[in-house]
C-alpha cells in the first residue's frame, strides 16, 4: 500500500500526473487500484463514491452500505481530483466524497439530513473553511471506510472482497502458443510482416484492408471475483484523418459492447487498455474483440498481451 499527498491539484493536478506519468508501464500495471479522498467532511454534505458500481468502489460501497448510508455516484467531482491522473493511464479508480460547491437535493436531506438547497461545503473556497469547518461524523465514516477498504484489497486473505489472479484466466493472452484457446478468425494471429508485437513476436491484426471489412477474436473465460480488470494492449495503425469514426474496435462480453474504439483514437505506438468486467465477476464468460473497416482507408487494430488483473 502507497500513500501519497499530491501537490498542484487545483493548478491542475499537476502533482498526481507528473507521478503517473514518470511510472514505466510495467509499474502502472502493478497498480491493482487508485482511491481518492477529496472532501470527505463537508458540514452539509452527502455520502458519494467515485465510480461506484465499479470493482475498485465495492469494498467501499460495502462498507457504507453496511451503515445504511445509500451512497450515490460522485457527479460533481468527476474528472476534476487527482483520481483522473489514474484513470488517464487505464488504472481502476474509485474513492470517498461528501461534496463541495454543488447542492444538496431535497432527497438528500431526506436520507442523509442537513439543508437542502444549501451547497455540501459552504464553505468551500471561503475564508470559513479551518478547522472548525469539519463535519466529524461523516469524517468518522470515510475514515472507517478507508481503513475496511485497505484490508479488503490489501491484507485479507480469506476470499472475500480482495480475491487474486494467481493464475491468469485468459489462456495465451500474448498469442504465443499458437491459436488456442481463441476463436474467431484465428489467422489474424501470428507473427505477420507489417506490425509489431508489444511483447514477444506474435499479435492478432485485425482489419488493416482499406475495404469493407470486420475481423473478430475471442475466448471464454471465468472471471474470478478480485480478479475483474481486464487489460489489453493496442496499436491503431490508420490512413484515416480526423475526429470522425470510420473505424472501429470493440471489446465485448457475452455480445454486450463494454469499450468501443475507432481511428481516431491511432496513436504512434501500443497504448495499454482496461475494461471492468467487475459485473461478470464468479461467472464464465465470452470475451470478443472486433475491428470492423468502412469501404476506404485501412485502419489496422493490432492486439496483444491480453490479461484479466486484480481490480
Amino acid at each position: 500500500v502507497r500513500f501519497a499527498w499530491w501537490t498542484d491539484e487545483e493548478q491542475g493536478l499537476n502533482g498526481s500526473d507528473f507521478y503517473v506519468r514518470s511510472l514505466s508501464s510495467a509499474q502502472r500495471s502493478a497498480i491493482t487500484a487508485y482511491y481518492n479522498f477529496d472532501m470527505v467532511a463537508s458540514t452539509n454534505g452527502g455520502y458519494f463514491i467515485n465510480h461506484v458500481t465499479s470493482a475498485a468502489a465495492a469494498p467501499m460501497k460495502a462498507y457504507w452500505d453496511s451503515l445504511g448510508l445509500q451512497p450515490e455516484e460522485n457527479t460533481e467531482g468527476a474528472g476534476r481530483s487527482d483520481d483522473y491522473s489514474f484513470e488517464q493511464y487505464g488504472i481502476p479508480t474509485s474513492g470517498y466524497a461528501m461534496g463541495a460547491g454543488a447542492r444538496k437535493t431535497s432527497a438528500q436531506a431526506a436520507k442523509w439530513g442537513g439543508t437542502a438547497g444549501a451547497s455540501y461545503d459552504p464553505c468551500y473556497h471561503r475564508s470559513c473553511d479551518n478547522l472548525d469547518n469539519i463535519n466529524t461524523t461523516g469524517l468518522n465514516r470515510a475514515s472507517d471506510g478507508i481503513a475496511y477498504t485497505i484490508w479488503q484489497r490489501a491484507v485479507d486473505t480469506g476470499g472475500g472482497d480482495g480475491g487474486g489472479c494467481d493464475t491468469d484466466p485468459v489462456v495465451n493472452g500474448g498469442f504465443e502458443n499458437g491459436t488456442s484457446p481463441w476463436s474467431g478468425d484465428t489467422g489474424t494471429i501470428g507473427a505477420h510482416s507489417g506490425q509489431a508485437a508489444h511483447s514477444g513476436t506474435r499479435f492478432s491484426w485485425l482489419a488493416g484492408y482499406g475495404s469493407t471489412h470486420t475481423e473478430s477474436v475471442g475466448q471464454t473465460v471465468t472471471v474470478p471475483t478480485g480478479c475483474t480488470r481486464l487489460t489489453y494492449w493496442l496499436h491503431i495503425d490508420t490512413d484515416e484523418s480526423g475526429s470522425t469514426a470510420y473505424d472501429t474496435f470493440r471489446v465485448k462480453a457475452d455480445g454486450t459492447t463494454l469499450a468501443t474504439l475507432s481511428n481516431a483514437d491511432a496513436r504512434s505506438g501500443y497504448v495499454q487498455r482496461t475494461v471492468d468486467l467487475g459485473a461478470y465477476a464468479g461467472r464464465q464468460v465470452a470475451l470478443s474483440f472486433t475491428g470492423s473497416e468502412d469501404g476506404s482507408l485501412q485502419t489496422s487494430f493490432v492486439l496483444d498481451d491480453v490479461s484479466l488483473r486484480e481490480g
